[in-house]
């Protein structure tokens, strides 16, 4: 029964599924046609492109000023101290975390000692109280 259902459902399948590679076929054929209607028209250029042999005066001007001259350099300085401040700030930050990671965890063993203090108390009570009423 359940092979009978797969084979019939596979069947199912590929019968729907062929109008739809049908359709794949046609679009090759257009992508084929649209191809060949490019290649006619398009004439390629005489002479190769190519990129000019000397840069432009302002070109010139922005890569020696700006970008590696002076104000370059004062670019260069201000990162670097953003930098350097901040990791400043992220040390404080650590520093900060772990100070009240360990005020936590200080509290916690300050109320764990308390909470045995109060069981060894109530402990001891129960241990009084049923040695006072012991047969």
């Amino acid at each position: 029964m359940d092979r009978t259902f797969l084979f019939l459902t596979a069947v199912a399948a590929l019968t729907l599924a062929a109008p739809t590679l049908a359709d794949d076929a046609t679009d090759t054929d257009a992508n084929k046609a649209v191809d060949d209607a490019l290649a006619e028209k398009a004439a390629p250029p005489a002479t190769p492109p190519t990129l000019p042999s000397t840069a432009s005066e302002s070109a010139v001007n922005a890569h020696a000023n700006i970008a590696f001259g002076k104000k370059g350099e004062e670019e260069r300085i201000a990162h670097s101290h953003a930098g350097q401040h901040g990791g400043d700030a992220a040390d404080d930050a650590r520093a900060d975390a772990a100070n009240r990671a360990a005020q936590g965890a200080a509290a916690s063993a300050a109320g764990a000692a308390n909470g045995d203090a109060h069981a060894g108390a109530g402990q001891a009570r129960a241990g009084t109280a049923r040695a006072s009423h012991s047969p």
